[in-house]
């Protein structure tokens, strides 16, 4: 009877320091498991994975790892919430319509909800719309820690293209009136060369007249001077004789002058009148004592 109840004994003492002894090494694997994510945490974040870095924060902040641990890990889970950026897509149609059936993919794994916050680790990532019937749209986001409440519109489909309104018609122009043949010109009216040869002329023509005007003066001077010194006409004196010889030189240039500027006046005003216009040009005469100077502009 002792010696059943002896082994009895034995047998509850080795069950119980078993179980001890596998408790214990559980606990060390726990431990062991805590520890190694929590380096593992540390390392991630050194290299940007924040996704992964949660992942291995949330393993060591369990309440079966030990406290130092546990309490370092909750607090950087904090941390890494408030840092992990997140980026909201607003998708309509090229008339501004929300859009439900939008497939979005990013750096090429599907998203389940569009209308969803994307959590992402930072950086450059690809995200591609997809919608039945209209092209993909494909857009690059570079996305910043702490950045929680950024929002992107995204159009899907372009605009319908119209053609663009008419300008107004203009008022109408008309030719301006043009003048009646032989009708006077303006001064905004060009001659053309025949009518400035005409006009050249018709200026030396008047220099003409003035000259037949100034010899036929001395003509009737001359006569004039001849006559009082020698009425008789013979045997006058070698002066009145000198002036009655003058007298009929002037009259022969008088008469020559005024034939010939008269013909080129005429000539001239016909050549002016009768050619087309552009630009009036002007002739004009100076004269001063012992000389004269005709003057014109011809363009």
């Amino acid at each position: 009877m002792n010696s059943n109840r002896r082994c009895s004994a034995t047998i509850a003492l080795t069950v119980a320091a078993s179980i001890l002894v596998g408790d214990a090494r559980a606990q060390t694997a726990t431990e062991a498991a805590c520890y190694a994510a929590n380096e593992q945490a540390v390392a991630l974040r050194k290299v940007g994975r924040l996704i992964d870095e949660g992942k291995a924060l949330a393993t060591c902040a369990a309440q079966s790892c030990p406290d130092v641990v546990k309490a370092s890990c909750q607090q950087r889970l904090e941390e890494l919430n408030r840092a992990l950026p997140r980026i909201v897509f607003d998708v309509k149609d090229a008339s501004g319509k929300d859009i439900p059936d939008v497939q979005l993919t990013v750096d090429g794994a599907v998203q389940v909800n569009v209308n969803a916050a994307v959590t992402l680790d930072p950086g450059d990532h690809e995200f591609r719309f997809e919608v039945t019937g209209q092209d993909p749209v494909v857009r690059h986001f570079v996305l910043r820690e702490s950045e929680q409440d950024r929002r992107e519109p995204i159009v899907i489909g372009g605009a319908v293209a119209t053609a663009p309104p008419l300008p107004p018609p203009g008022p109408a122009t008309t030719a301006p009136p043009q003048p009646p043949p032989g009708s006077a010109t303006t001064p905004s009216e060009a001659a053309s060369p025949m009518g400035t040869i005409g006009l050249v002329a018709g200026g030396v023509g008047v220099v003409g007249l003035i000259v037949g005007s100034i010899f036929g003066g001395l003509t009737i001077s001359s006569s004039g001077s001849a006559n009082n010194a020698c009425p008789s006409h013979t045997g006058c004196s070698a002066q009145a004789t000198n002036d009655r010889n003058n007298a009929l030189t002037y009259g022969t240039v008088s008469t020559v002058a005024f034939i010939a500027g008269g013909g080129l006046v005429g000539g001239g005003l016909t050549l002016y009148f009768t050619a087309p216009k552009s630009r009036a040009p002007s002739v004009g005469v100076q004269m001063a004592p012992g000389r004269m100077a005709m003057t014109g502009r011809f363009w």
